[in-house]
């Protein structure tokens, strides 16, 4: 989980040469952006949480993820799937850190819906 977290990350700076790459400090986070329009992104927040993926402002102008992408919690899980609003939403796989796995639907940022669950201790 680390190591998928970290690659995502050292490969957008290693693309930091990039004419149209970007940063941009928020007050939660910074995000690494390579297209102009910002559609897509890195995003690191303070937290220690890091995003790669498809990205929005919401109405109040602050970033949020949209669309497909990666979330590298430390110590705690990595997603890759959909967002909506932020929060994942629709088809997504999640490992945590101690093993466990679940593959299948979400809701509003929570397991919802058709999916497998699979204990590492089985």
């Amino acid at each position: 989980i680390v190591e998928t977290g970290e690659k995502i990350f050292k490969h957008f700076l290693v693309n930091q040469e990039e004419p149209n790459f970007t940063i941009k400090k928020y007050k939660n986070c910074l995000v690494f952006s390579l297209m102009p329009q910002q559609t897509k992104a890195a995003i690191w927040y303070y937290t220690r949480e890091l995003y790669f993926g498809n990205i929005s402002l919401n109405e109040e102008g602050r970033v949020e993820r949209n669309g497909n992408g990666a979330e590298w919690v430390q110590g705690r899980h990595f997603y890759q799937g959909q967002f909506i609003s932020g929060q994942k939403n629709g088809r997504g796989k999640i490992s945590y850190q101690n093993g466990d796995e679940y593959e299948g639907q979400w809701l509003e940022g929570q397991i919802y819906g058709f999916g497998r669950f699979t204990d590492s201790k089985k």
